[in-house]
């Protein structure tokens, strides 16, 4: 009997032990292990969302330029976008995006200035510009697993230190 309890307990602890390393070996092959929220000070109010309650939305400007070369404006608005970061280098492509929920008709998003290159990693960055008549398309979904929007529109916004607001106008 004593020799099948030490048996079973070197038995559950080469158990234990395989577990706990094929855990960290999973873990340590993510494509990010840091995520750190990008910083902005721009903001975009949405009104006239009353029809959409509950949805989530995004906005991107229209029009969008060079987006290869990093020329030209590239304006997003989301509820939140984080960079991830490997052993604390960023990880081209590695971005988490949360969407914003409407409530009470209206909503507020983080707007971000995009720089895409391909020298350097896509980065979501600070907007505090004074831009007029920034046309955004906007989009509105069900939920964050939706293929494809419930409706969708455009605001025309005039920005003050990246803060601005607008009517949403259903296409």
């Amino acid at each position: 009997m004593k020799t099948f309890k030490v048996i079973f307990g070197v038995f559950a602890l080469a158990i234990t032990i395989g577990l706990f390393v094929s855990c960290v070996k999973e873990e340590s092959n993510h494509y990010y292990d840091e995520l750190r929220e990008a910083v902005t000070q721009g903001q975009l109010v949405i009104t006239g969302l009353e029809n959409y309650n509950g949805k989530i939305i995004t906005a991107t400007r229209a029009g969008l330029g060079d987006t290869v070369t990093g020329n030209g404006d590239y304006f997003v608005a989301f509820g939140q976008v984080s960079h991830g970061y490997l052993r604390g280098e960023l990880v081209n492509g590695a971005v988490k995006i949360t969407n914003a929920k409407i409530t009470d008709g209206q909503v507020t998003l983080k707007v971000y200035n995009v720089i895409i290159s391909r020298t350097i990693p896509t980065f979501y960055g600070n907007y505090n510009g004074n831009d007029k008549n920034v046309l955004f398309n906007v989009y509105i979904y069900i939920t964050d697993d939706d293929y494809g929007p419930t409706a969708e529109g455009t605001i025309t916004v005039d920005f003050t230190d990246g803060i601005g607001s607008g009517q949403f106008v259903l296409n």
